[in-house]
């Protein structure tokens, strides 16, 4: 697994279970699950541990998400609603659209 900082959070890349892990704080994590599509990333899962929803961990999954793959270069087909729904609110991201 490889570790990365993105916005000051720690992202763990488990390339295996194709998952993203962002720690979050008191040992919560974040996590986004894809699909390789060829050269892109299919976005099909993501969950904020109960303990923090409503408290905008969503959106801090998504930007640092969303930065580690800018940074790496890789397109992305959001599949999963909440990342749907958060690319559509965003534009500025709009260039990682397969």
């Amino acid at each position: 697994m490889e570790e990365f900082t993105v916005n000051g959070y720690t992202l763990h890349h488990d390339h295996e279970g194709r998952t993203l892990l962002i720690d979050i704080e008191q040992g919560y994590q974040a996590k986004v699950t894809y699909r390789q599509d060829g050269a892109a990333w299919q976005l099909v899962h993501s969950e904020v541990p109960p303990a923090l929803r409503g408290k905008g961990v969503g959106s801090i999954m998504m930007e640092t998400t969303l930065g580690f793959i800018r940074d790496k270069g890789v397109k992305v087909v959001p599949v999963c609603s909440y990342i749907v729904h958060y690319m559509e609110k965003h534009p500025e991201w709009d260039d990682l659209r397969a």
